[in-house]
């Protein structure tokens, strides 16, 4: 099969609750016969699956520990940091220039 053939499978697995009697017979038959494609299907029937798993609240430790993370994330660095983090990336450059 070329490519195309896996794409409209695979267009037609994301619609399969939806499709033809024909089509679904269709998919069945490519499916018997093609690896990545039952790949594919099972990957998008787990997908399925987890969806119906009920979502849960994070905890309160959780909660906090990714707010105090995201805060020191987002905090101003001093003055010091900044300027040495800059000097990092010129350090190659002498041995850049002996190079050529």
């Amino acid at each position: 099969m070329n490519p195309a053939d896996h794409q409209q499978i695979r267009l037609l697995l994301a619609h399969y609750r939806g499709s033809t009697d024909s089509e679904r017979a269709h998919v069945e038959a490519h499916l018997a016969g093609c690896a990545d494609c039952r790949t594919v299907r099972a990957y998008q029937q787990q997908n399925l699956a987890l969806r119906t798993l009920p979502s849960r609240a994070p905890t309160t430790r959780l909660y906090h520990h990714l707010t105090d993370e995201i805060a020191r994330q987002q905090a101003p660095r001093p003055w010091y940091q900044r300027l040495s983090a800059g000097w990092h990336s010129w350090r190659s450059l002498p041995s850049c220039c002996s190079l050529s």
